[in-house]
This record gives structure tokens, sequence and C-alpha cells, in this order.
């Protein structure tokens, strides 16, 4: 049969040049009815061989990874896909667990090419999986599209050489959790707008331990260290940047080792754990700062809008209430800025679908779609039209209306980011450096890894 084959081939050589390549519903007519008889003899021939085509792209199913989504909650998404975007697509999800663990486990499966085809990552790993992820078609998603439908982080973040890398299902950002019935017990009517105000409170809610020297019974904010302050490295790049630092500079490498702005922003953080400070109210022995706030020990804290549903599930009882978080004070042309950490859906490089796995990230981030996905959940939205609607919710209103103000910096390894910042904040606390110069050393550490991942091309930077 192959013989023939190879006959049939030379016999019409003369009269077309063969490509193999899908027509997707082109009309036949002319030179292009030769090819299409061609082709289909091309496909008898081959089936005769034991060789198939591949099906079409809405029927060629595709697996989703999640992390924080049940199979149940995410089943009647994955149904509307598969009957009205896009019928006959397969769709598949699976959650994958625990969340400390994920990436790990990602990265496994696609090394041994068993990896999905749509999964979540972290807005700031970006950086380092752009050789993994596949850009978006630009008839399904384009820049435009992304400038004129999302928050600006969103279009800062996922836009590579003009083209889509990936896009979120909601938008989180650093705000102020306060606690009621601390609150009032001290006097304290409204949640503080400036971090002047912030250390102001932390002054009159700050109870000091009577009889053991620095340890603290109730704490004003829980804020001051690194290792038991949750997303302290996040804290600590907000403080720098409503400073007026420059993460990063032209070159991509970065710009915070040398900043004055920056070394003062580290000596304000670190001065809630210090001592020797009116504003001292956290200490390496406090508690992890989520427990801490969970069980009335600490009157503020800062972190992102998930958060409430884990400080609700350690204490249903809690009075606590947001807001949006702190500014720089005696700034009029300053203009509010909080930071965003978010999630966002990504295809791989190894997906056969391109077009249908690209399709449903669509459809999940779509207006509809991702309006009952927000309601399900409790995240705030990324999207424009969908902040107009819930900025005034009762429950997520601040962190929505704080989605237009986020900012964040491209970190080369946000892991390292975490660790780097994580040591410089205990190594001030400790009194084994000063802010100048764990800041310094944390800037060339990260310096020699943004080198390494530039030379190896894995960085957008």
């Amino acid at each position: 049969m192959k013989t023939m084959f190879t006959k049939f081939l030379k016999n019409i050589k003369k009269e077309a040049v063969i490509r193999v390549r899908p027509l997707r519903g082109r009309t036949l007519s002319g030179s292009f009815a030769k090819l299409g008889l061609l082709l289909g003899v091309v496909a008898l021939f081959g089936a005769g061989c034991g060789k198939t085509n591949a099906p079409p792209a809405s029927k060629t199913p595709i697996s989703i990874w999640g992390i924080f989504d049940d199979a149940e909650g995410m089943d009647p998404f994955l149904k509307t896909f598969s009957n009205t975007e896009l019928p006959g697509a397969k769709v598949s999800y699976r959650k994958q667990s625990p969340v400390d663990q994920y990436e790990n486990q990602l990265l496994s499966a696609i090394a041994e090419n068993r990896g999905p085809d749509v999964f979540l990552i972290h807005s700031s790993w970006l950086p380092r999986w752009k050789n993994r992820i596949l850009p978006a078609p630009v008839a399904i998603m384009n820049e435009k599209q992304v400038n004129e439908q999302y928050v600006d982080l969103v279009s800062k973040d996922v836009i590579a050489s003009g083209r889509v890398m990936a896009l979120p299902l909601f938008m989180d950002t650093l705000a102020l959790y306060y606690n009621k019935d601390i609150f009032n017990a001290s006097g304290v009517t409204r949640a503080p707008k400036t971090w002047a105000e912030v250390m102001e409170i932390v002054k009159r809610t700050t109870k000091s331990n009577m009889t053991e020297t620095n340890q603290i019974d109730q704490s004003g904010i829980a804020m001051g260290t690194g290792q038991n302050v949750n997303r302290a490295s996040d804290l600590l790049s907000i403080l720098m940047m409503q400073n007026g630092v420059a993460m990063l500079d032209g070159d991509g490498n970065p710009g915070f080792g040398d900043s004055a702005d920056a070394v003062r922003a580290l000596q304000f953080y670190t001065d809630f754990a210090n001592p020797t400070k009116d504003v001292y109210a956290w200490n390496t022995r406090s508690d992890y700062s989520i427990d801490a706030f969970a069980t009335n020990k600490s009157a503020m804290m800062i972190n992102y809008s998930y958060h409430m549903a884990t400080i609700k599930a350690k204490n249903p009882r809690l009075n606590f209430a947001i807001a949006p978080l702190p500014q720089v004070e005696n700034c009029p042309t300053c203009k509010p800025v909080t930071y965003g950490g978010y999630w966002l859906l990504a295809v791989s490089k190894q997906t056969i679908s391109p077009d249908t796995a690209w399709r449903f990230v669509k459809f999940m981030s779509n207006t509809a779609a991702n309006r009952d996905y927000l309601q399900k959940t409790g995240y705030p939205p990324a999207r424009k039209d969908l902040i107009q609607e819930l900025q005034n919710d009762p429950r997520i209103g601040v962190y929505t209306v704080q989605a237009l103000n986020a900012e964040s910096w491209k970190q080369v390894d946000s892991r390292l980011v975490d660790r780097l910042f994580s040591e410089a904040i205990d190594e001030v606390v400790t009194g084994k450096d000063t802010a100048d110069g764990a800041l310094r050393r944390a800037s060339q550490q990260l310096k020699a890894a943004t080198e390494t991942m530039k030379a190896q091309g894995n960085t957008t930077n």
C-alpha cells in the first residue's frame, strides 16, 4: 500500500503543492477542489495504514486544574461551556491540594507530559512560568480587549510582547482588618486612613504584660517581623511603593537596594517590633498574625480578602471589619495605592486543543460567567464592569474599589522574594543587621537570581 501511495503522489506532483493544513470550513472550488480531492485520498490511504486524523478542537477533551474551587462548584460552568458556549466540548476539572504543594505538583505533571490543558497560576508566577504557557490567539483575546475590560494591573501583568498570557478570575488586594470591639474599648471611633493614624491607634490599643519585660498581651497591629506575619513581603513591598521606591530599574534589576526611601520603609515596618519605640506592638514570640487577630490578641492586621473566611472559620463570633489600606500622610500629590495579588487561568504549551482551552479561559472571565463565579466564591472582581456593579457590596466593596489602585512588581522568583524580604526584616528586628545592610544584601541576591534567569531566557524583565 505504501508503494501505491508513493506512485500516486508522484503522478500529481506537477499539478499541486501539498501542504497538510486544516481548511476549517473553506469552500472548495477550482484549484481548491483538486486539493480537497487530494486530501480526501490522503485521508483514505492514511486510514488504511492505521492512522487517524485529530478530532475537531471542540470535540477534544481538555482538563483544568484548580486549587480553591471544588468540582461541584465548577460543574455548572463546565456544563454551560459544553452546552452553549462551545457545544460538544468535553471539559474535566480537578481540585489539587494542598495549596503549598500545588506548584510542584503542576511542574511534575508538565515535566511528565501529563499536565492539564488549563491551570491556575498566581500573578507573581508569570515571569518564571512564561515559557510553559501559551499566549491567547489574537482572535480570542488581544491586548486592546484586556486594556478595555480589566483594571490596569492586569494589563501590566499579563501582556508580554503584545500577547495575552493569561486572564484573571478576580483581583485581590491588601486591606486593613480591624477588631471593632478592641477599637470601641479603646475609644477609637473609626479605622485609620494614614500610617500616622495607625501609629496613634497602635499606642492606644497595645497592652504590655505588667510583669514580663517586652511581653505583649494585646497587640495594636500584627506587623513588624517576617516569619510570623502573613504576606510580610507584600506588605514591605507596598510600603516601599507608597513611598515612591522604584522596585526595579530600567534593566529589570532590583532598584530598592540603594534607596533611602526603601530603607525608611523597612525601618517603619520593623519599628512595630522594636521595644525601644513607642509603637512597639509585636515581636518574634507573637502568635502567627492570622491567629493573633482571630483570637482577639491583635487590634489590626493587613491582609487579602480571602482571609475573611479564614478568620470566620477560626472565630465565628469575632467582631471585625475591613477598611482600605492606610496611605502615606502629608502627600497631596500621591495617589492611593495598594498591593495586588491574584490568580490567573493559563493555557499549557503542551495542550493539543489550544483554541478550546483558550475559549474556556475567555468564557470564565467574561462578564456573565465571571459574575456567577464571584457570587459563588465571594472574591472581588478584576473586570471594570463588575467593579461598577460591586463597589458598594457590604462584604467586598473595599476590595472592589481598591482593585482600581492595585500595583505590584515583576518578581523574577516570588518565592525567593518572600524569603529574602522576610529574612531582611528579621535581621533588623534581631539586630543582626541594619535596615540599609539587610536591604542591600537582599537586593544583591535577587539581582544575581535575575541575571541567571535572564541568561536562561526565563524572565520577562
